[in-house]
């Protein structure tokens, strides 16, 4: 699943943000399936903070 493609990156790191939330979550509540969370919600993690990343690196400006 991945945020429409007119999406701010702002709206694209909420996005995955979210869904890395969602899986700590089902793997703090579903044991059967713990580690399998624990790997989606790492990679969902990994999305949010590159486009963190992005977007500061947005507002940096050169100096004159």
């Amino acid at each position: 699943m991945t945020p429409p493609e007119d999406a701010s990156l702002g709206e694209q790191r909420d996005f995955y943000q979210a869904r890395a939330d969602m899986y700590r979550r089902v793997s703090e509540t579903d044991r059967r399936h713990h580690w399998e969370a624990l790997a989606c919600a790492g990679l969902e993690q990994e999305k949010a903070d590159l486009l963190r990343v992005r977007i500061e690196e947005s507002k940096v400006v050169d100096p004159p």
